[in-house]
């Protein structure tokens, strides 16, 4: 397309200032509405029953700790009744083990909902696609497109997972915790517990946005790459014709590196 095209039809022209600056946490917020879909209650139940199997998990990892100490405490300096040592062993068993289960259980029934979510955004991107200028499609970014289409589904369900069952499951366990400490302890128990998680929950989102710009910049080369070698293969007869190969290899290899 030529210049003066352009410049007849502005909408042809992509706008620099129009590039998405969204941050981190917006983004997950806006993907939350998907977990809730209307119209569908048997999603919305399975994400119900997955929050529930959720805190179940969390109060069996709590009592695991506390079970086995008091376990051990029993047995401490005991060689006649086992009853109560053995009744806190089985206890304790079964809180590992239901903690495990209702935590493969959760995953389970967040599985539906995770990948309706990743399907309808990916979806929407397709049809988003379509509906883009001749240009875009004529620059026939055919290569980077796929694998941010890829890349996009793939994070959008891992970034559900952890927004749901990560971050949220360990503030409440985090504070359960603490007010355990606080009970059988005391007060600067639990003081310096959240200090120190506290000063590592700051340094691990200070590190990570500034470990961002590299993810970032490694993921545009990537995309660079793809769209060399998918594009590439897709005008093979036009390469070949103008025995381009040599030079095709170059570019490549040069987002690679």
């Amino acid at each position: 397309m030529t210049r003066n095209a352009a410049r007849a039809n502005p909408h042809l022209t992509p706008n620099p200032a129009a590039k998405n600056t969204r941050g981190s946490f917006a983004t997950v917020v806006s993907l939350l509405p998907y977990l809730w879909p209307k119209h569908e209650p048997w999603l919305r139940l399975r994400l119900v029953l997955a929050v529930l199997s959720m805190l179940v998990s969390i109060v069996a990892n709590v009592y695991v700790p506390i079970l086995f100490s008091d376990a051990v405490n029993q047995l401490a300096g005991k060689a006649g009744v086992l009853i109560v040592p053995a009744a806190l062993i089985i206890a304790y068993s079964v809180m590992r083990i239901t903690a495990g289960a209702f935590g493969e259980l959760r995953d389970a029934l967040f599985a539906a909902v995770q990948m309706r979510a990743s399907r309808v955004v990916a979806r929407k991107t397709f049809e988003h696609l379509h509906a883009l200028s001749m240009r875009f499609h004529l620059d026939r970014q055919t290569g980077g497109l796929s694998n941010i289409i890829l890349r996009g589904t793939l994070g959008i369900q891992s970034v559900l997972r952890l927004a749901t069952f990560n971050l949220l499951p360990t503030m409440i366990q985090l504070l359960v915790t603490i007010g355990i400490l606080w009970r059988i302890f005391n007060v600067w128990y639990a003081l310096i517990t959240f200090i120190a998680i506290g000063f590592y929950v700051a340094f691990t989102f200070s590190f990570t946005a500034w470990r961002t710009k590299f993810r970032r910049a490694m993921n545009e080369t990537d995309n660079e790459a793809q769209t060399k070698a998918i594009d590439s293969l897709l005008n093979f007869e036009t390469v070949k014709y103008f025995g381009n190969e040599a030079h095709e290899s170059q570019r490549f290899d040069k987002s690679l590196a």
